[in-house]
């Protein structure tokens, strides 16, 4: 019974050192731990932004050399006033050799810092309509020891994009965005790209569009007025029309209204309802009202709507004329001779 009892006390002691003090003690070193990082990295800040200039761009053997990629969140293209609207982010990363530190000393391996207080890279969007989003200075930027810096700009891109509408609704659109430096040449900031495409989040259709394919590249532009050299990026976006609402709003009922003028001449002379159905087929067509207009290329669909109305505008008049012999009223007269001509000839025709 003693043995036992022993052994009771023994576990409650046990219990009670481990569920009490070590706790406390995981407790204290996580908390030294908190504050000895904050200490160095105060200290760190300090050394790191003494005397640095962000006006200065960090030019050591050669040019800055940017990396860019693309993240695309979404899309959105205006074909009537030809702009192409990209949300996402456009991540950049360089090397700024003042931004260096020794890790052993400070025991850390990255530092954030707002984007106001280092140097940034100018990248601009060349080919830019309405106005640019102006970066949020306030936006951190990390950096890893040797004074690698790499910054997440979230923005908002609206490009000009030359639409071709001949092919329309079953056509693909292609829009680029450009990016350079707006102020530096290849001399002082050059670009380069670790992807050969953008990376698009959830690989999806957006509104009535697909993305085809997308590419991204570095050119190097040369100017008739300068003699320096200007990378640009450039990601080429391949769009294609999703058709299944263009399908059963334009297409299908073209080729109804086609298909069913021949069909008006079946009805009888006596019906007036020939007239009217003509005149609502010429109705039905103004459907075409939802086409985009403003553009140096007419649609192959409008081509053939007018071709539809013509063909429909004709029959009305035949219709017409085809009245107007068989109902003459009181003032009824002989037949034009040139008609009984052609029911001559196609009487004799019909009796061979």
């Amino acid at each position: 019974m003693a043995i036992f009892t022993l052994r009771i006390f023994t576990f409650g002691a046990v219990s009670l050192f481990v569920l009490g003090f070590l706790p406390h003690r995981v407790l204290t070193a996580n908390s030294e731990t908190n504050s000895s990082y904050m200490v160095n990295a105060q200290k760190l800040i300090t050394e790191l932004l003494k005397g640095y200039d962000r006006r200065v761009v960090p030019v050591t053997d050669g040019p800055v050399l940017v990396s860019l990629n693309l993240n695309v969140a979404n899309f959105e293209l205006d074909e009537y006033g030809g702009k192409f609207k990209v949300q996402g982010m456009l991540v950049k990363f360089w090397v700024d050799s003042r931004l260096d530190w020794d890790r052993k000393k400070y025991n850390i391996k990255v530092l954030c810092l707002p984007m106001k207080d280092v140097w940034r890279p100018d990248i601009t969007l060349y080919n830019y309509v309405d106005h640019i989003d102006v970066p949020d200075m306030n936006e951190q930027a990390h950096i890893w020891k040797g004074g690698s810096v790499s910054d997440y700009n979230r923005m908002s891109f609206t490009a000009a994009c030359e639409i071709d509408l001949k092919r329309f609704p079953f056509d693909t659109q292609t829009c680029e965005l450009v990016f350079g430096s707006w102020l530096f040449s290849g001399d002082f900031v050059n670009l380069t790209t670790r992807f050969d495409n953008p990376y698009i989040y959830h690989e999806r259709s957006f509104s009535k569009w697909h993305i085809e394919s997308a590419k991204a590249k570095v050119i190097i532009k040369i100017y008739a007025c300068c003699k320096e050299h200007y990378p640009e990026y450039v990601v080429t976006f391949v769009l294609r029309r999703l058709t299944t609402y263009s399908s059963h709003v334009l297409v299908f009922p073209a080729i109804l209204l086609s298909a069913l003028v021949p069909f008006l001449f079946l009805i009888p002379p006596e019906s007036k309802e020939r007239i009217t159905l003509a005149l609502c087929i010429m109705g039905i067509n103004e459907i075409n009202t939802v086409i985009p207009r403003y553009h140096s290329n007419v649609p192959i669909i409008v081509i053939y709507y007018v071709l539809t109305l013509v063909w429909v505008a004709l029959s009305v008049i035949l219709s017409i004329f085809v009245l107007n012999i068989h109902n003459r009223g009181p003032r009824r007269k002989k037949v034009p001779a040139i008609i009984r001509q052609v029911r001559l000839v196609t009487d004799t025709f019909s009796a061979v």
